[in-house]
């Protein structure tokens, strides 16, 4: 039976996948620079900003000069405001009320973390732990992320490997670090994100663990 709950939040939480790109592409073309393809902000998307900033700008051509050209014009847009998918609270009051212990684990830097959850209305208090970048030293995919969770708050607590889920929406990221991760976690894949139904399963998923979104989860745990 699942006890915890670890999720990762963009396209899973909170729906800022789409957004999030256009947003990228607009900052840009304000910056007059060349503006890359959505395909390519997909295939890296997940990956930490420091990571991900300068491999977009190596494949699309920019220097280092319109690197910091870009990250102005970015900032310039304002806060970022996203949604929640619909019905993500309800799903998380309910997961509450099942006595699931809940988690998040992102690779998006904690203060953005946590002024994204509250612009979306998630509430913090449904959470134990909102691990962000500037929280831990190791980063998905590398599958050490999940130790201080794992290793620290609930093993020692009696909560079996067995009985830990990690819902994600990347292969590259989030399917890669729970796979690699000794023993592996359990991971429920969401294609509310960047991947499709039909990427997870080349990536080896099986269906019933490949959701629409998070709100199928309280229907599924028993069969996960």
């Amino acid at each position: 039976m699942v006890r915890a709950i670890i999720f990762d939040n963009d396209g899973v939480l909170i729906d800022s996948v789409g957004p999030g790109m256009r947003r990228f592409r607009e900052a840009a073309a304000q910056a007059g620079l060349t503006v890359p393809e959505e395909t390519l902000l997909y295939e890296h998307n997940g990956t930490p900003w420091e990571k991900y900033l300068p491999k977009i700008g190596a494949t699309v051509g920019w220097s280092n000069d319109d690197i910091r050209r870009f990250e102005e014009a970015y900032h310039n847009l304002g806060e970022e405001i996203y949604q929640s998918f619909p019905g993500v609270n309800d799903t998380l009051a309910t997961l509450s009320a099942m006595q699931v212990l809940l988690f998040i684990v992102s690779n998006r830097h904690t203060t953005s973390l946590y002024k994204v959850l509250e612009a979306a209305g998630i509430e913090h208090d449904r959470f134990l732990i909102i691990q962000g970048f500037d929280d831990y030293e190791f980063h998905k995919p590398d599958p050490r992320v999940f130790n201080h969770i794992v290793a620290d708050c609930l093993i020692p607590f009696g909560v079996a490997m067995r009985d830990i889920l990690y819902v994600g929406d990347t292969v590259t990221n989030d399917l890669a670090a729970a796979q690699a991760h000794v023993p592996t976690i359990t991971f429920v894949g969401v294609t509310s994100g960047t991947v499709t139904y039909d990427a997870f399963l080349a990536a080896g998923l099986e269906p019933m663990r490949i959701l629409a979104t998070v709100t199928h989860l309280p229907e599924v745990l028993f069969l996960l």
